[in-house]
């Protein structure tokens, strides 16, 4: 079944010029940010094209990265609460977003 709907994503993607793999996705849209920024002349650089799509590149894998930290440490939270909360009730969701935002405060992220 899990393999069947892969296989239906994949299909999908492809048809709709949708890229699955976040790695190709983050380096086509550098690509797209270096260019826009080079044609509108809001950039200039003396090196490698490929450096500063690199940077870009690694600033966007950064972001995403922090994102999935606090994912983590907020259902890490949830899970090691004293009392018990089922996950996708109204409650969980309330708390999972209670703490979302007060980790995105605490490192200054919102």
């Amino acid at each position: 079944e899990r393999q069947l709907f892969f296989m239906i994503k994949k299909k999908m993607a492809a048809e709709y010029g949708v890229i699955m793999n976040y790695d190709d996705r983050y380096n086509d849209l550098a690509h797209t940010i270096l260019d826009e920024l080079y044609e509108n002349y809001l950039i200039e650089y003396e090196v490698n094209e490929n450096q500063i799509k690199n940077v870009i590149f690694k600033a966007f894998k950064a972001f995403s990265d922090a994102y999935d930290e606090i994912d983590d440490i907020v259902y890490d939270k949830i899970k090691h609460m004293q009392r018990e909360v089922v996950p996708g009730s109204q409650d969980y969701e309330l708390l999972y977003e209670r703490l979302y935002q007060e980790e995105l405060s605490r490192r200054g992220m919102l």
